[in-house]
């Protein structure tokens, strides 16, 4: 319903959305054509949406124009090869960025592996009911 309402105001103009606002007013089906409406928003992008496609701008069908020229299509590649090699350059400094990030996890996980428990902390009870630490050697480790 929205849809068909947004097209036909695209295409008749705003006096068609005046006059089915005062004459659907009171139809629930039309209350998004009210402004305090939560789709209101949705119909007027849709409304715009389709104006650009009935109406499109004068620039745009020149340069449509120009595109099926004879000349035009080796231009047309031309752009589509360098769009082409920017993308492929895009995923190899992509890939080459995960690489080095799964390199240096590779590397912490086998510093984290390497280090080994040498010392340990005897806690004793001296005097003055302190507790303070003694250090020793476990050579088994």
């Amino acid at each position: 319903m929205i849809q068909q309402t947004a097209l036909s105001t695209a295409c008749s103009r705003r006096n068609f959305l005046a006059s089915l606002s005062t004459r659907e007013g009171h139809n629930p089906q039309f209350e998004f054509l009210r402004p305090t409406h939560s789709l209101f928003g949705y119909f007027n992008q849709l409304v715009e949406q389709y104006r650009k496609i009935v109406y499109p701008p004068k620039e745009l069908l020149e340069r449509l124009k120009r595109a099926v020229e004879q000349d035009a299509r080796w231009k047309t590649l031309e752009v589509a090869r360098q769009h082409a090699k920017w993308e492929k350059n895009k995923r190899e400094r992509e890939q080459r960025r995960q690489d080095d990030q799964e390199a240096d996890r590779r590397m912490c996980m086998r510093l984290l592996r390497s280090f080994r428990l040498i010392y340990y902390f005897i806690w004793k009870r001296c005097r003055g009911g302190n507790r303070l630490p003694r250090v020793c050697y476990c050579p088994d480790h």
